[in-house]
C-alpha cells in the first residue's frame, strides 16, 4: 500500500504513480512513458539516463555494433605472370 495515497494502485495524481509505459527499459526494467526520451538499440529500449549513466564509452560502442580492430600494415605481393605478348 502506498504511504502517500493509501491505495494499492496509485492514481495519476499521486507522486508514487508509475505508468506502465510504452516500452520497457532493458537496463532498469521500468516503463518508458509517453513523451519520455529513449534510445533503441537493436530490439532493446533504454531510458536516456539509463543508457548514458550505466555504460562507459567502449560499452556503448559495442552495443551499437562497433568492434575494436587492430591496425596491421598490409604488404602487397605482386605476381608477375610474364609478358602479355607471349615473349
Amino acid at each position: 500500500m502506498c504511504s502517500i495515497c493509501n491505495q494499492f494502485t496509485c492514481p495519476t495524481l499521486c507522486p508514487n504513480h508509475r505508468e506502465k509505459g510504452i516500452y520497457t527499459c532493458a537496463e532498469c526494467g521500468d516503463g518508458i512513458s509517453n513523451g519520455e526520451c529513449y534510445y533503441r538499440i537493436g530490439s532493446s529500449f533504454f531510458h536516456k539516463e539509463c543508457l548514458l549513466d550505466s555504460y562507459d564509452k567502449e560499452e556503448l560502442l559495442l552495443l551499437f555494433g562497433a568492434k575494436p580492430r587492430i591496425a596491421e600494415k598490409c604488404t602487397l605481393a605482386l605476381l608477375v605472370l610474364g609478358d602479355m605478348n607471349g615473349k
